[in-house]
């Protein structure tokens, strides 16, 4: 029981660790489009 909790609790870092990547990488595309595109926003 013990090793199947640490195992979630890896699995949830993991997840947190890709969306955080996903939603740091689209705010990095957003500010560049509007640095090169700043009328169309």
């Amino acid at each position: 029981m013990a090793s199947f909790a640490g195992e979630g609790g890896r699995r949830i870092v993991m997840v947190e660790m890709v969306i955080g990547g996903i939603v740091g990488f689209l705010s990095l595309i957003y500010l560049f489009y509007a640095l090169l595109y700043p009328e169309k926003l």
